[in-house]
């Protein structure tokens, strides 16, 4: 199960929206999220589901929902540059 921030699905209370880091526990047969209803973002609270269970998904196909993914790469990718550049911080290097 691959859940991301703001895929919206819908259950027996009505239709929700992921609002937080969906995790794996249990070596990954149990997946965990915070999801809020949709309309209402004060209504928050923990779901959780064994990970074989099929959920059906709606996400947004815009490309404003993959910028924090692109973002996180990129902070990723600078900081391996300035690692080679610059060379590992003091407290890291090998004495």
């Amino acid at each position: 199960m691959q859940l991301r921030i703001g895929d919206r699905f819908t259950s027996i209370d009505g239709e929700w929206k992921i609002v937080g880091g969906p995790l794996t526990l249990h070596g990954g047969n149990t997946v965990k999220a915070r999801v809020s209803r949709t309309g209402d973002p004060r209504n928050v609270k923990h779901m959780g589901w064994p990970a074989h269970t099929k959920i059906t998904v709606r996400r947004s196909t815009s490309r404003g929902t993959h910028w924090a993914d692109l973002r996180r790469a990129l902070l990723i990718a600078v900081f391996a540059c300035s690692q080679l550049v610059l060379g590992a911080p003091r407290e890291l290097r090998s004495k």
